[in-house]
């Protein structure tokens, strides 16, 4: 049984974020509107607060997020709360275009 809150929708596509002012690049391996998993070699702590650019057709979106775990392939960002329409928004229009 999935115990997520929002439904995640497959979404491969590169992305780079930023963590503690270093630009980092990986690959998104699913998205909802809670967070992400962000496949990656880079190496980061759970708990670190990070911002996250989305490059979609004729705009850059950013939202900020924080290292909800730490896997091997890569790591889950939780989308920080008090940016819920911005998130929705930017995730709609990612599954959209997708």
């Amino acid at each position: 049984m999935d115990r997520r809150k929002y439904t995640r929708k497959k979404y491969l596509s590169p992305v780079e974020y930023v963590v503690h002012n270093r630009l980092h690049h990986g690959r998104i391996g699913d998205i909802s509107s809670g967070g992400m998993f962000i496949h990656t070699a880079s190496s980061v702590e759970p708990g670190v607060l990070m911002t996250i650019y989305f490059n979609l057709p004729g705009s850059l979106g950013s939202i900020l997020g924080k290292v909800s775990r730490v896997e091997e392939k890569g790591i889950g960002v939780a989308f920080i709360p008090g940016f819920e329409d911005k998130i929705e928004a930017l995730v709609d229009k990612i599954v959209t275009w997708h």
